[in-house]
């Protein structure tokens, strides 16, 4: 969905500039990925000189290591004119980075460094937004989040969990997954709440924001619950 939205948004805004497509995996071939709904060869980043030219970088997966994402922000930071938007998460640039919603802010920043907030706050932080004239002081957020956050293999962990638990087998070492999460929850991380409550203090700097995160057993979507005071 991000890529269908990504390239067609360019297309646009932007309709004579054609993207690049570049994985940042560890394997240095080649590879056939999906993006926009159609198939797409995409090379490997082997050399940062490859993005000589363009006016924005847009990050969809995380590096395959750090010494990657260190490379590339050193690259960024000899070419100040280039954008950032980082969808990945918590992201690779920490604090440097602005946290964006629907738009960039009206004063481009120094680095031009942008970060998507993660995709379980996409409801939240529309509601709150759309409830700016009741002047909200405080909200507790309960999210739930699907197995697709932990990528691909963990999709099939999660439907040999649920297949294992259906016909009274053991379900196996979870890999993946944080646990067995088949027909279950599990509280995640205090450290992935702590990350949704820095990213709201961001987007939302008057408001007192706390999270709860919970890993649910669904492969896709997620569900969010917001408790709100308001002034008005």
């Amino acid at each position: 969905m991000l890529g269908r939205e990504v390239i067609e948004r360019l297309a646009r805004v932007s309709p004579g500039v054609r993207p690049h497509l570049f994985h940042t995996g560890a394997e240095p071939e080649h590879l056939i990925a999906e993006m926009a709904g159609e198939a797409a060869l995409v090379a490997p980043l082997a050399d940062l000189d490859e993005l000589e030219g363009s006016a924005i970088v847009i990050l969809t997966a995380p590096p395959a290591t750090e010494a990657t994402s260190e490379r590339l922000l050193a690259w960024l930071r000899a070419h100040p004119r280039v954008a950032l938007v980082d969808c990945t998460q918590p992201g690779i640039a920490g604090s440097a980075a602005r946290c964006v919603v629907n738009a960039a802010p009206p004063v481009r920043p120094s680095p031009p460094w942008y970060h998507l907030p993660d995709p379980a706050l996409a409801a939240p932080t529309r509601l709150l937004a759309a409830l700016a004239p009741l002047a909200p002081e405080a909200a507790h957020l309960t999210v739930l989040c699907p197995a697709a956050g932990f990528g691909a293999d963990a999709l099939d962990e999660l439907a040999a969990q649920g297949a294992a638990r259906l016909s009274g087998h053991p379900e196996g070492k979870a890999i993946h997954l944080p646990g067995i999460l088949a027909f279950d929850l599990s509280p995640a991380p205090v450290e992935r709440s702590r990350l949704l409550e820095t990213q709201l203090a961001e987007i939302f700097p008057r408001l007192e924001a706390t999270a709860n995160v919970i890993d649910a057993g669904v492969f896709h979507g997620h569900l969010a619950t917001v408790l709100a005071s308001c002034a008005n």
